[in-house]
């Protein structure tokens, strides 16, 4: 699996997932080949879905109203999103 961790996750998440799992594929926003900082959610939703990145975020306020809107639309979405309560 890919992960992509939103902007506002702690970069220390990363860090530890890839000492404990090296092979693991962990990108942040704003990493080259990843959505630049400040794309809009349901741009960043978007882009997981094409690149088959699962979105880690902790952004419990506009995702959830964006994530609905896009399997609304896209009822056929592969799309993965885990909400975080740290970091």
């Amino acid at each position: 699996m890919r992960y992509l961790l939103d902007e506002h996750i702690n970069p220390l998440l990363r860090r530890e997932l890839l000492r404990a799992a090296p092979d693991l594929e962990a990108w942040i926003i704003g990493d080259p080949g990843a959505p630049r900082r400040g794309t809009l959610d349901p741009d960043i939703l978007l882009w997981c879905e094409a690149n088959h990145f699962c979105l880690v975020t902790n952004n419990r306020k506009s995702m959830p109203r964006h994530l609905a809107d896009h399997l609304a639309i896209r009822v056929d979405s592969q799309l993965s999103v885990f909400a975080v309560s740290f970091l």
